[in-house]
């Protein structure tokens, strides 16, 4: 249990400024709360957070006519509905390799085990880490788009959406050069969220199975006296046998090795939100490749933001992770630092 505390800490406590510890129990004007189950005849009224057993934060509570509000309360009095900030990781789930692995490529079995609507701003991200020391995601997302230079920035060509899209993005550069579009795809090179450079192409996703997989292409670049090379990442659609091209990005170095600690997440983008708006479902994240190689995954981990309320949550059947969204989901036990809570499913 000591070393998967230790993990967790690149996650959360790693990330940890100003928080409830540093709050002065004795000043009534900044009280402290945490994660808290209240109970009336043995059954869950409230879970969320609360101070010395009254409702006071973020939290869901059950009524006696058997509906559900989940929103901000006060001294347990419930102040309003929640609406959702953009942009939301209604959960990330956290996990280790034994190691750093070298890899020709790099896959995941996603399968959707309910339909989302074209109307959401839902992101599906199997991938998130390191290759090389450069953190990158990718994924899958409800709407989408890009652009087709990738000089948009000088050359003045405009932004065009795709609808669904599968996306595959790397942080700490903005050069041009580190990206190579995929046939009909898209691109984007900014730094509205940090530094990165994305690359994006139609997936007409749905109910299903994909595979999602980044390999190493062995095509070079220089970039800033660097020699890079381009990984590209494929997504394999089993309903119809497609597989679609995402596209290229460069990563610095000619082997390509994946960091030991890794994330997958799913997250509500782009817009502000009533709760009820978003999606409900299910998926499955199964069959961890490296190079055609089922790995064993360790130290897994749910991680929830505290200032957004529980709505998703995971458990691990072995190293097949399940993830489920869209409504609250009382916790038991919980672990939380200032800005987190977290909850160890598989050691």
């Amino acid at each position: 249990m000591k070393n998967t505390l230790k993990s967790l800490v690149f996650i959360s406590l790693s990330l940890i400024s100003y928080g409830q510890e540093n709050i002065d129990n004795n000043n009534t004007i900044e009280e402290p709360q945490s994660f808290q189950i209240l109970e009336k005849n043995g059954k869950t009224h409230y879970f969320g957070q609360a101070y010395k057993n009254q409702k006071k934060g973020i939290g869901t509570e059950f009524l006696e006519n058997g509906s559900i509000r989940t929103g901000y309360f006060e001294n347990d009095t419930f102040l309003g509905e929640f609406i959702v900030a953009p942009p939301w990781h209604l959960l990330d789930v956290d996990y280790e390799f034994n190691h750093e692995m070298p890899f020709e490529k790099f896959s995941i079995d996603l399968n959707i085990k309910r339909e989302i609507d074209d109307s959401a701003y839902f992101y599906i991200a199997p991938f998130t880490g390191e290759i090389n020391g450069v953190g990158f995601y990718g994924g899958i997302q409800t709407q989408g788009g890009g652009y087709k230079s990738p000089n948009h920035n000088t050359d003045g060509s405009s932004f065009s959406s795709l609808g669904r899209i599968g996306i595959f993005s790397r942080w700490g550069i903005r050069d041009p050069n580190a990206i190579k579009i995929a046939p009909n795809g898209r691109c984007e090179s900014s730094g509205y969220e940090g530094d990165f450079v994305s690359v994006r192409n139609s997936v007409d996703w749905s109910k299903g199975s994909y595979t999602l997989d980044i390999r190493n292409t062995h095509e070079s670049v220089t970039i800033d006296s660097v020699l890079h090379t381009y990984v590209e990442m494929s997504i394999y659609n089993h309903q119809t046998s497609e597989l679609v091209s995402i596209g290229k990005l460069a990563f610095p170095g000619t082997q390509m090795v994946l960091a030991k600690r890794n994330c997958m997440f799913i997250e509500h983008y782009c817009a502000y939100e009533k709760l009820d708006e978003i999606p409900k479902g299910q998926i499955t994240l199964s069959k961890v490749k490296i190079n055609d190689k089922l790995q064993n995954i360790q130290n897994v981990w749910d991680v929830s933001e505290k200032n957004y309320p529980i709505w998703a949550r995971a458990w691990t059947e072995g190293n097949v992770i399940q993830m489920q969204f869209g409504q609250p989901y009382t916790r038991t036990n919980y672990g939380e630092t200032p800005k987190f809570y977290f909850n160890n499913i598989k050691e």
